[in-house]
């Protein structure tokens, strides 16, 4: 393995017997007769704390240039423009490097999971793979599955809401997490290609199966009790689906769309603010955490899908020196952040009213 030798964690489309094979490989060292390296400047001079952050520092996933994002694809972010690596050749210096090291790749690395529109073409299984987490995390070893810090979702609003017929993704039991992010991007929305003026607006629910309209969502109460949080999030809802990762300490969610139809979204901001989800098989849920942070882009206006299959990934590459050629438009974003709070809390009880109490 050289020093350009890069793996892709938690992205779907890398091939999974690799990985498997990874892993048995993983079970099977012994660490009994690491020799202790005293001649190495890092185990000999530097203290523990000091070496952990370099090592750390050299496993942090780079952008593989080599691997650009269209800025005309519905992929391409501001904080996403080429495919991320971790470079693991440190992990073959030696035993004593590899047994402090080996999951630092997996727990600083974000795992990415694009439902739709993502970037298939980079990976191995393209686009059949979509949304199989559990393939991912059958793929880990039980140690890699325990050190995983930070998944994002990619979610496309039918998929979420449980039209997505085969695509529908499987229970979300199978991640294990501290810090869960989804994303609405502009085109993940229902109504998306609506003019701002239509009467087909934007609107989600946690607790509702199905299409989700702008009346739906504005037909529903802007508080639940406590007894209804457990009643409304049933298995069948995305609510509930985000109670079932396990170890989740921290979700954010960030809303896009046309800064046309900013007052649309302003309109699921305020609903969404008084959001709870419970944790399931804890006495805790997850509550609005801090302000909106809010920000502008500038993108392309007219985005595509990537070719999800071999003969057509040649021909998707020539639209990348056009893009910036093509119309734009101002993307307006929403980041909002949930955090765990016990259901004993006072600032659980102080929010949430008791529907027997």
């Amino acid at each position: 393995m050289t020093s350009n030798t890069a793996l892709t964690f938690g992205q779907i489309g890398v091939a999974p017997r690799s990985r498997h094979s990874a892993r048995s490989h993983l079970a099977e060292i012994d660490f009994s007769n690491t020799a202790e390296q005293p001649d190495c400047i890092f185990y000999s001079r530097l203290p523990a704390e000091v070496r952990t952050i370099i090592f750390e520092y050299a496993l942090v996933p780079d952008p593989d240039l080599k691997k650009p994002y269209a800025p005309n694809r519905v992929f391409y972010r501001p904080y996403l423009r080429h495919h991320p690596k971790t470079r693991v050749a440190l992990l073959r210096t030696c035993k004593l490097v590899f047994r402090e090291t080996r999951l630092m790749p997996v727990a600083q690395a974000t795992h990415y999971f694009w439902l739709f529109g993502g970037p298939w073409r980079y990976m191995k299984n393209g686009v059949h793979g979509q949304g199989d987490w559990a393939l991912w995390a059958r793929s880990l070893s039980e140690p890699q599955r325990a050190a995983v810090q930070h998944v994002h979702i990619f979610a496309q609003q039918f998929a979420l809401e449980g039209l997505g017929g085969a695509t529908v993704p499987r229970s979300w039991g199978s991640i294990a997490t501290r810090s869960l992010r989804l994303t609405f991007r502009h085109s993940d929305w229902w109504s998306w290609e609506s003019p701002a003026e239509s009467s087909d607006k934007m609107g989600i629910c946690p607790w509702l199966r199905g299409r989700t309209s702008r009346q739906d969502m504005l037909a529903q109460p802007l508080v639940l009790s406590h007894e209804q949080i457990h009643e409304q999030m049933a298995d069948g809802t995305w609510g509930y689906q985000v109670g079932l990762v396990r170890g989740l300490q921290r979700l954010e969610i960030e809303f896009e769309t046309d800064v046309l139809k900013k007052e649309q979204l302003e309109k699921v901001l305020d609903r969404a603010q008084h959001w709870v989800f419970p944790l399931q098989g804890r006495d805790a849920v997850l509550m609005k955490h801090g302000d909106v942070v809010e920000s502008y882009w500038d993108g392309m206006a007219d985005l595509k899908d990537d070719n999800a299959y071999p003969l057509q990934r040649r021909q998707s590459m020539s639209s990348f020196t056009r893009a910036t050629k093509e119309p734009q438009r101002t993307y307006y974003t929403a980041v909002m952040t949930w955090k765990v709070v016990s259901t004993t809390r006072q600032e659980y009880v102080a929010e949430v009213p008791r529907a027997y109490s």
